[in-house]
């Protein structure tokens, strides 16, 4: 038997409404200057009935005209679960828009390569709840005997919206007519839930829910909503989860973060909507509430032609077709496990909860990305990285389409992979990664270019030279593009402004205040950080307490004193024995650095030349064989 206290809680959720409505019908009804008699007006009031039922049975109800008294008779009723309002929800629709090029939802999406592992099966049954759905050849046979909770006809869409959102999920492929949907071999259930105007009532979309469950639908769509929830809806979710039916529905076109329903029921998928460049449309509804965002215009069918058709409706049926395909592909899921397959392999965006469906890796059940690379490279070992997300115990690296690398078992959304590229010849490659699931599934990542260029790339420089292998790796590392686009001017000098920014960029280019008290620099000057952090780093003080010679060129004395303070003041177990340099100078100890580490040799066997300038591709070669030599 209900306790007072329960009694209470319904009463403090259904009276308001029934207070709203009383005003409606009172103001009404009530002409300017009559004298208002209440108990001549006996409003009355349409209710959903629910009665208590065991879990996992379906919910029943009823829809009562009553008033006021036999509400409450109604709520003291120990058999009635729940006593609401009739409300309404909406058709998500907007306007047409004729400038998105056709169907780029599924050239964009990745939908393509999900197509290359299937189109669907007519076993699998999407029930469109909506306006109805005219036949059409583009469903053909496909198209199931349907029912109307609004007391029309399921074939006969007045409004065209069920259509259009039919033609979204499932219209077919390679029949020279229309579009194509995005499973386009799945079976369409009309239930008519909507009436001409795009209003739907809780009560028929529950109906609608419990009917189409019954039939045997696998995956409903609800292109509706409003902004009040209903507990009969929700029951008939509920009870539609309970059979392992999947749930997806539109997130609404409202353009705010307000929750709408019944996408923000719990275990529904919600769909906003993304445009051509993955952003929200500004009309979409949004927010960590919402699941995941879909293509929001599309080409829709609708009184017999296809037009562009834009809303988050759209969005939630390019998503039921995307999970037709996967329950074709991978046999029966729950919704659980379809919902977990839908957003582990999404595409990260931060106006939703996850990201945007990403067909392809949802039937892969993984997928693999690789980061921005470089778009040139030598002949060389080119190393590559990236993110995977989903089911991936395998990533292959092709280039040219051949697997070139594997990375087995990779760890913690992250990949390393190497193409030895030493024996390529110049010319552009296409590289991508392709990713495995434990299932046995593969998916492909988009496709990216590398053009293999011969030498450094730079025309003043010479093949084989001593410098090459360093100017290459400066040039990787950022650390330098030369002196223009094609030149790196190897015998040029090296300014003591250049060495200064050039160090600083190979320790990272740390974060530096660019004061240092010179007279000489500029704070805006490309070497000013540079300096700065030599001058932090203790590296130098300067040529004076208040220069430092920016344009001056480095002295080979000079350098050995800036390697070898970089170094830490690297202790020297040999001394070099160069006749031109004077043991009692200040870079004396560094000369020896530079020997031992095998940075040089000196300019000939029994000279350094301590005060000669130091050319680029010296300093080239000098720094690179200080990193260690690594591979260019």
């Amino acid at each position: 038997m209900r306790t007072p206290c329960s009694l209470a809680r319904r009463l403090a959720t259904v009276v308001p409404a029934i207070g709203l409505a009383m005003a409606m019908i009172v103001t009404a009804s009530t002409p300017a200057g009559a004298t208002e008699d209440f108990d001549s007006v006996a409003p009355r009031f349409r209710v959903v009935v629910r009665d208590d039922i065991a879990p996992g049975e379906a919910p029943t109800f009823q829809v009562v005209m009553t008033d006021l008294g036999g509400i409450f008779d109604l709520m003291s009723n120990p058999t009635v679960a729940s006593v609401e309002m009739d409300g309404y929800s909406e058709l998500f629709l907007d306007p047409t828009d004729p400038e998105y090029p056709a169907q780029w939802e599924h050239q964009l999406t990745g939908m393509e390569s999900a197509w290359d592992t299937t189109l669907g099966s007519a076993d699998i049954v999407i029930a469109i709840l909506d306006s109805g759905v005219t036949p059409h050849a583009e469903f053909g046979d496909r198209l199931l005997p349907g029912t109307s909770f609004t007391g029309g006809d399921p074939t006969i869409d007045l409004l065209g919206h069920g259509t259009s959102v039919a033609s979204v999920a499932a219209a077919a492929i390679g029949n020279e007519i229309g579009a194509v949907g995005a499973c386009p071999n799945c079976s369409i259930l009309p239930v008519q839930v909507a009436d001409p105007n795009g209003s739907v009532l809780w009560s028929n979309a529950a109906s609608g829910i419990v009917w189409a469950v019954d039939q045997g639908a696998d995956i409903l769509n609800l292109s509706f909503g409003g902004q009040t929830n209903s507990s009969v809806l929700s029951a008939a979710i509920a009870y539609a989860q309970s059979r392992d039916v999947i749930v997806i529905a539109s997130a609404g076109n409202y353009g705010t973060e307000v929750p709408v329903y019944p996408a923000n029921i719990d275990g529904v998928i919600s769909t906003a909507a993304h445009d051509t460049s993955f952003d929200r449309y500004a009309w979409s509804s949004y927010g960590d509430w919402v699941d995941l965002a879909a293509p929001g215009c599309t080409q829709g069918l609708r009184n017999g032609s296809y037009n562009t058709v834009c809303g988050t409706s759209f969005a939630a049926p390019w998503t039921a077709g995307v999970v037709g395909l996967l329950l074709t592909s991978q046999g029966a899921l729950t919704p659980a496990a379809v919902e977990a397959a839908l957003q582990t392999s999404a595409s990260p965006l931060g106006w939703v909860e996850t990201g945007r469906v990403d067909p392809a890796a949802t039937l892969a059940t993984g997928f693999a990305d690789l980061d921005a690379f470089l778009t040139t490279t030598r002949a060389r070992p080119v190393g590559f990285a990236g993110d995977y997300r989903g089911d991936v115990v395998q990533i292959d690296l092709l280039v040219n389409d051949a697997v070139t690398d594997i990375s087995a078992n990779p760890t913690e959304g992250r990949f390393e992979l190497t193409w030895d590229a030493t024996a390529a010849t110049a010319g552009v490659y296409t590289v991508q990664v392709q990713a495995h699931s434990s299932e046995g599934t593969t998916a492909l990542s988009s496709a990216a270019t590398l053009e293999v260029i011969e030498g450094t790339g730079f025309d003043d420089t010479i093949t084989h030279a001593f410098y090459e292998s360093g100017v290459i790796w400066m040039v990787d590392q950022g650390i330098t593009t030369g002196t223009s686009a094609t030149t790196f001017s190897p015998e040029d000098p090296v300014t003591r402004g250049q060495l200064a920014t050039f160090l600083w960029r190979y320790a990272g280019e740390p974060a530096v205040v660019a004061s240092t008290g010179f007279t000489d620099t500029s704070a805006g000057a490309f070497y000013s950080s540079g300096i700065a952090w030599m001058v932090a780093q203790g590296i130098t003080t300067g040529t004076t307490p208040t220069t430092f010679s920016p344009e001056d060129p480095v002295t080979r004395s000079q350098l050995a004193a800036f390697l070898w303070r970089y170094s830490g003041l690297m202790s020297i177990s040999t001394e070099s024995t160069f006749s031109d340099v004077d043991r009692s100078a200040y870079y004396a100890t560094a000369v020896d650095f530079l020997v031992e580490q095998g940075i040089t040799t000196g300019t000939t066997p029994t000279t350094f030349s301590p005060g000669s300038a130091v050319t680029r591709g010296q300093l080239a070669t000098f720094l690179w064989r200080f990193a260690g030599e690594p591979v260019a």
